[in-house]
């Protein structure tokens, strides 16, 4: 039962409607992040500071906060709208083609259509109008690329005129027809049901539930469900049902505040801040409880990092960031949770101020006063803050198994993208077509850019690794090794090394890190100086074809050879062919001036890149490393031995030495020993080792 429910739950995050609400709400994450800092800086429950930014310079500040509010929060459906229909049109941009930019707009002018517009007032446009954003803009993405599939499309201009406007004006018949929809069952609803929006007719329907329940404990128990069910669809629960809580709760609070004021006992339980203090603590879904349970139980550093972001609003009940963001709205792990523990929280505090234990409610106090000093101001007791705890307890211990469950759906997700990843790039390195890993176009770009922030964050906090792999001659001695980067991720493990490259290169920080290499490998180079001073040990270190040709590392290196004496510590710089080498009087200085530095300079996976042979002409060069999928060949292709006698015979001549990677048995030594290659690397001599087992290593060769 339980891998059935989860297989239905990973069908539905695999939906086109909730993969686009999803990317959408990670889109607005800068906007809520704003939003929500200047809503809780607007309403910080302080007298004196609410009387400094409400009284100084005629009320600067508060006029500063509120215009930021309006423009994040007060237009937020119309950017639900916008960004649902861009990610919806995306979607299908692998399918047939890239329709984000239309569905963008005929999402804005649905949800136009069904909000009224223009007789409506600004608040349609922020929270309260979410459910209608988003149902405007899937519905309307799906109507218009049906019907764009289903047309047969003309070419609408002639040759060599702009094809964006011909792929444009095959949009206007489709897009006609979706806004046409909209706009004859928008004409409908509000004849058959009498109202001036289909907003208004939500709000109507919502209301009116109300009014057929009875007793405090059924309608707590509605409102609560009910509010948590519309916030799980992204409908701003709260707002919607602002006429129950007007009508009810707070004239229930009003009583009793009333009744104490007279001398009297008060007697109304359900009030808002019944609700809002001891029930939705933090906001809805009584996400405090969600975040201690994050904090305690999640292994995830990105789920942790949101916490810290969202933490600080969430102590003033401001928790868009966690609900939009993590995100709680459409996800199903998470919908038990975010369902149960408001109604759990509501029984306890009904039950406690029914049988006396908790005083009622007899204080009005603002909504954003933090958890423990609200329960205490509202009930005047410290038993409401007791009761508080206990809430936050029962909570956190109802969230736990499912912030478990999520980190593994979420584990075992990305891991099967990664090793799709790690599959394109390999596809990519064989066929030698370039693909872009983070590219928002490709099918796991946003694994590729997840990686890519990793990585970043891994460097600068010195999480990265060099191995070395020993080189042997044809006696057996070892004489040197190749510096490798190693990155052990947290999740993923061991990170295939080409693609690390990849992400920094596509990331823009290649030269970062190699420069980080490169130091690393010096630093440890001079400590093996110190205990092993032969004069023919050297190191080499991988640099890709893009970074040699920087003006800037050349600078670097510079600057390295001036703190480590490189020439005589035998620091080899192995030059890859990620990117295309110009190979210019330019490119020949820069070699030059690296050899008087005092390194020296090595060709890796030579005969394979678009300008090996190149290298040839100069006399920069001291190794030639034979590419691996020749080296792999030499025992079944005779062609691949050819290849190879050719390239030392060549090398021979222009005083060259070549060394073979991946030599991984002694048939493969020996028929590269019999083409006269004496230089090896690979699983048959070792694996890449660590520092340490490298001087063991020197040590007992």
């Amino acid at each position: 039962m339980q891998k059935k429910i989860g297989r239905l739950f990973s069908r539905i995050q695999d939906l086109v409607v909730v993969q686009s609400i999803r990317f959408s709400l990670i889109t607005m994450i800068p906007i809520l992040m704003i939003g929500s800092f200047f809503l809780v800086a607007a309403s910080i429950p302080i007298d004196g500071y609410q009387n400094v930014i409400s009284t100084w310079n005629n009320g600067a500040l508060l006029h500063i906060f509120e215009g930021i509010y309006n423009t994040t929060f007060g237009m937020l459906s119309i950017y639900t709208a916008a960004t649902v229909g861009y990610h919806y049109g995306n979607l299908y941009v692998r399918r047939e083609r890239n329709f984000g930019h239309v569905t963008l707009l005929l999402s804005l002018s649905s949800f136009f259509v069904l909000s009224g517009v223009p007789d409506v007032t600004m608040d349609v446009f922020g929270a309260k109008g979410m459910f209608t954003a988003i149902v405007s803009a899937c519905i309307a993405s799906r109507l218009f690329i049906s019907m764009f599939q289903r047309i047969h499309h003309k070419t609408l201009l002639t040759d060599g005129a702009d094809v964006r406007l011909g792929m444009a004006l095959q949009t206007i018949f489709p897009a006609a027809i979706t806004i046409g929809i909209f706009v004859v069952v928008n004409m409908v609803i509000l004849r058959v049901f009498d109202v001036s929006s289909v907003y208004e007719l939500i709000i109507q329907t919502l209301n009116g539930m109300f009014t057929y329940i009875k007793g405090d404990l059924w309608r707590g128990l509605c409102f609560v469900i009910v509010s948590s069910v519309l916030w799980f669809f992204g409908i701003h629960g709260g707002n919607m049902l602002e006429g129950v809580s007007n009508d009810i709760l707070l004239k229930a609070t009003e009583k009793n505040i009333l009744l104490v004021s007279q001398g009297k006992e008060a007697t109304e339980i359900l009030t808002k801040q019944l609700i809002d203090f001891f029930v939705l603590m933090g906001g809805c879904g009584t996400t405090m409880c969600l975040v201690v349970a994050l904090l305690l139980f999640s292994k995830r550093n990105n789920t942790k990092q949101l916490v810290k972001i969202s933490v600080f609003p969430m102590m003033f009940n401001v928790n868009e960031i966690m609900v939009f963001g993590l995100p709680i709205i459409y996800n199903t792990t998470f919908l038990i949770p975010f369902l149960c523990t408001p109604l759990v929280c509501f029984l306890i505090t009904y039950v406690s101020m029914k049988t006396g234990l908790v005083p009622l409610i007899t204080q009005d106090v603002q909504w954003t006063t933090p958890i423990f000093i609200s329960g205490y101001k509202a009930t005047g007791s410290l038993a409401g803050s007791f009761l508080q705890l206990v809430n936050l307890c029962v909570g956190v211990a109802i969230y736990a198994p499912f912030v478990k469950r999520y980190d593994k759906e979420k584990v075992r997700v990305a891991k099967q993208d990664y090793e799709k990843l790690v599959s394109k790039l390999q596809e990519s390195e064989q066929t030698r077509i370039p693909v872009r890993l983070t590219d928002d176009a490709f099918p796991y770009g946003w694994m590729g850019k997840a990686l890519a922030a990793d990585l970043q964050l891994a460097m600068e906090q010195q999480e990265l690794k060099l191995y070395y792999q020993p080189q042997y001659n044809a006696n057996g001695k070892c004489i040197g090794a190749e510096a490798l980067l190693r990155w052990n991720h947290v999740i993923h493990g061991n990170i295939y090394p080409p693609l690390v490259f990849q992400l920094a290169e596509e990331a823009g920080f290649l030269e970062t890190l190699e420069e980080w290499v490169v130091r690393k490998a010096a630093a440890d180079i001079q400590l093996l100086r110190e205990k092993y001073p032969d004069p023919k040990l050297k190191i080499s270190v991988n640099v890709t074809g893009t970074t040699i040709q920087l003006k800037t590392f050349e600078r670097f290196l510079r600057n390295l050879a001036r703190s480590y004496p490189v020439r005589e510590m035998g620091m080899c710089i192995e030059i890859t062919e990620q990117a295309v080498l110009q190979l210019d009087d330019v490119l020949n200085e820069r070699f030059h001036q690296i050899r008087e530095m005092g390194y020296q300079l090595a060709v890796d996976d030579f005969s394979m890149g678009s300008t090996s042979i190149q290298y040839l002409t100069g006399s920069y060069f001291n190794l030639l490393k034979l590419d691996g999928s020749l080296v792999k060949g030499i025992l079944d292709n005779p062609r691949c031995c050819e290849i190879i006698s050719s390239i030392i015979q060549l090398t021979n001549s222009l005083e060259m030495m070549v060394l073979a990677e991946y030599v991984s048995n002694a048939a493969i030594q020996e028929k590269l020993l019999e083409l006269g290659c004496e230089l090896y690397q690979g699983w048959y001599y070792s694996p890449a080792i660590t520092l340490p087992e490298f001087e063991k290593l020197l040590q007992e060769n």
